[in-house]
């Protein structure tokens, strides 16, 4: 699976990992496993995992535009829910140069619209992304089986 996933509910925090090569089709499952309940959807903070041999090359411009139009319809939009009091932040931890500047297009583009629930911030370290999403105090030691995947 290339989106692994779990939740930190004391922190209000997802933590994913993407390991393999990542299609549309792999978003638009997350997507709707997480839309499944608004509460976290919307207002769980993301902390997201690149390993350095995921393949990000099917994240085209328009996939991620997609992608982006997906997630508010899906956390935002649906049935009767009310527009989220805040954004909620997702923060990327990616060490390989290649998937960073992809997701650096992914954050400009969906920045680059008015309609936007979500915050995003591409990192290459750990307590960096912990301290932008305002949980530094959560121990590395938490993360430890991610990080490991990522250097893999």
């Amino acid at each position: 699976m290339p989106i692994e996933g779990r939740a930190l509910p004391d922190h209000r925090l997802l933590v994913a990992l993407i390991s393999e090569r990542l299609t549309q089709e792999d978003v638009r499952a997350a997507v709707a496993r997480q839309a499944q309940n608004r509460d976290v959807a919307q207002s769980y903070d993301r902390l997201v995992f690149i390993a350095r041999h995921a393949d990000l090359s099917e994240l085209t411009p328009e996939v991620l535009k997609a992608a982006k139009a997906l997630i508010i319809d899906a956390y935002f939009k649906a049935g009767d829910a009310p527009p989220p009091a805040s954004d909620f932040r997702m923060a990327v931890v990616c060490p390989a140069p290649v998937n960073a500047l992809v997701l650096r297009l992914f954050g400009a583009l969906w920045h680059a619209e008015a309609e936007s629930y979500l915050s995003l911030q591409t990192f290459t370290e750990l307590p960096a992304a912990l301290a932008w999403l305002g949980r530094a105090t959560i121990p590395l030691t938490e993360f430890s089986d991610e990080m490991k995947r990522v250097a893999g």
